[in-house]
């Protein structure tokens, strides 16, 4: 405990005799005795020193020189010069910290007419028990307290199963004991307090004890009932899917106990058909896919767990049967023609890889033939002088599955992808603020054949076709969703023109703006075969400019049907803000089943 500040009295006392004789000093007493004093108290005695004679003596130091400074402490003021039967009182204050014997020594050093000397004053005290009581627990060291720091140990309070002399009986209680050194005390529950592998909440081992100290011994029991216990090699006895000479599946579960999961790889070619890169053939070592890891380093073979650090790499060591790179989460770079071959890129999310390219290029173009396979994977930022800002197909097929492209742009058609006289499947796909200079900013198609299902077209702007243009194509689109796109002549979300057949359904067509006609959708010029048809599909809240708000159809030749739709909302400055209809001289439209709803 730090000491109290100790307080300094000094008494000067003036005398003067009749004759004169030299100066003497004198201490008095020439011991300090303080007794005792308890733990945390102090107590006080003054040393004074004294000029018996005449003249000065000048005292040059009163210092401890022996002894614990925090336990005695010495305290003076004033001058230390002292003239003529003048003295000084020096206050020492005793302050034990614990119940023993302090000894210290204090020194006085002076000088007189005679040179002076030093002289020495010796202390004693000793500490007794604790008149304070610190926990606030009505209980001091001194009545017994044998923990003031502790409010819950006293003489008054209850043995609990803690470890501790609660009651400051000299012992905590006899079921408070770890003999085994387990850290469970025998009132806690430890079962065998001589074995310290048994304990409450031990595992379970094959020793034929009940470890755990739950009251059963389960050593040899089968929990999920798949004919092993832990004890006879069961490795996960909570999961029946999991025993000794089981046929290990893609499941999660190390089905045959052999220390690891969904470890199939019959080829031993290193790619696992259960890892997310897969296998292709899981019984040909030539067939696999390669893996890419960006953050990968060291030894590489482009296998799981040994995959290539760039993409330029996985496509250099394409087999001849999967062609296929998977892709770990990471950002990589491309600018690659596949011409006449296949190659598919497999990424590990959407959200997770990132395929990026050098300014002024696109990502793929794909000629001859070529099939381009993309699935989970954002493609972004590329920007082509020519059609296809991101992709661009001739005479050749890509199909892209969960793929995400966002923000690409071309000087010419299709901001996203421009397809000429191929084959474009989508799956789920989003195509998201891209721009073309002229028609199809998400898509333009022309002589080809455009696919989708489930695929989101949003913020996209073209000259026509603000999110898909398709000329002279066969189009199908099933439950897609197009909104926020832009054309500034025709088509905010879809225009076909000059197609030989189209299916559209089940479609959502929302905040789309055209400048010349068909907010939502524009049809013109159309052969369409029987069987062409827009059906059950909303088409909301569009704006189309000068016609057909919702849908225009305009020079129409062939047949097809508008069928089961919903117009909301929709707007136009002049004719149509639902539907507008200019047909053509050999144009049949059947208009049958829509709601129309004002704005």
């Amino acid at each position: 405990m730090k000491p109290l500040i100790p307080w300094l009295s000094l008494l000067l006392v003036a005398c003067k005799g009749d004759v004169e004789s030299p100066p003497m000093l004198t201490i008095t007493p020439t011991a300090l005795d303080f007794g005792t004093a308890p733990v945390g108290g102090e107590a006080a005695l003054d040393l004074v020193l004294a000029n018996a004679g005449d003249g000065q003596i000048d005292v040059l130091s009163v210092q401890l020189t022996d002894g614990d400074p925090d336990i005695f402490d010495l305290d003076r003021d004033g001058s230390l010069a002292l003239g003529d039967a003048l003295s000084l009182i020096v206050t020492v204050t005793f302050t034990p910290e614990k119940e023993q014997v302090y000894l210290g020594l204090v020194q006085v050093r002076y000088d007189d007419i005679d040179g002076g000397g030093s002289a020495t004053v010796s202390l004693t005290g000793e500490g007794s028990a604790s008149e304070a009581d610190n926990d606030a627990d009505g209980y001091r060291v001194v009545d017994g307290d044998c923990d003031d720091n502790n409010a819950s140990v006293n003489p008054g309070a209850d043995e609990v199963c803690d470890g501790r002399d609660n009651d400051c009986s000299g012992a905590p209680g006899g079921d408070e004991t770890d003999a085994d050194g387990d850290s469970w005390l025998v009132c806690e529950g430890d079962c065998d307090d001589g074995d310290k592998s048994v304990y409450p909440d031990a595992k379970e081992i094959c020793d034929d004890k009940d470890s755990d100290c739950d009251g059963v011994e389960t050593d040899r029991d089968d929990a999920d009932e798949d004919g092993w216990s832990i004890c006879d090699g069961d490795c996960d006895d909570g999961d029946a899917r999991a025993r000794p000479g089981g046929v290990e599946v893609c499941d999660g579960a190390d089905n045959d106990c052999d220390g690891g999961e969904d470890n199939i790889d019959a080829d031993n070619d290193g790619h696992s058909v259960c890892s997310d890169a897969g296998d292709c053939d899981d019984n040909d070592r030539r067939a696999y896919p390669v893996v890419v890891d960006a953050s990968a380093s060291g030894e590489e073979d482009g296998t799981d767990t040994k995959p290539y650090n760039t993409l330029d790499e996985g496509l250099a060591n394409l087999d001849g049967t999967c062609r296929t790179v998977w892709l770990a989460a990471g950002s990589y770079a491309v600018s690659l023609t596949v011409d006449g071959e296949e190659i598919n890129l497999v990424g590990e999310g959407v959200d997770e890889v990132t395929l990026t390219t050098t300014a002024g290029s696109r990502h793929f173009e794909v000629t001859g033939g070529g099939l381009l396979g993309l699935t989970t994977l954002t493609l972004s930022g590329a920007s082509a002088g020519t059609d296809g800002g991101s992709i661009r197909l001739v005479d050749s097929e890509a199909i892209l599955d969960g793929v995400r492209l966002t923000g690409n742009s071309s000087a010419t058609d299709g901001g996203g992808i421009s397809a000429t006289s191929s084959t474009l499947t989508l799956y789920a796909s989003e195509l998201l603020n891209n721009v073309a200079a002229d028609d199809g900013g998400g898509i333009s198609a022309l002589s080809a054949t455009v696919i989708d299902s489930g695929s989101v077209f949003l913020g996209n702007t073209g000259v026509r076709g603000g999110a898909l243009v398709a000329d002279s194509s066969t189009v199908t689109l099933s439950d897609s969703s197009f909104s926020q796109n832009t054309a500034t002549d025709k088509g905010g979300g879809v225009a076909i023109i000059a197609s030989s057949g189209f299916l559209i359904e089940r479609g959502e067509f929302t905040l789309n703006t055209a400048v010349n006609g068909g907010g939502g959708l524009s049809f013109t010029n159309v052969a369409a075969s029987s069987g062409s048809a827009l059906r059950n599909s909303v088409i909301q809240d569009n704006n189309g400019g000068l016609v057909g708000g919702g849908l225009s159809v305009e020079g129409t030749q062939g047949r097809f049907e508008v069928v089961n739709n919903t117009f909301v909302a929709n707007q136009a400055s002049g004719q149509g803000a639902g539907i507008y209809v200019a047909l053509g001289a050999s144009g049949e439209l059947e208009i049958l089943s829509n709601l129309i709803f004002r704005a």
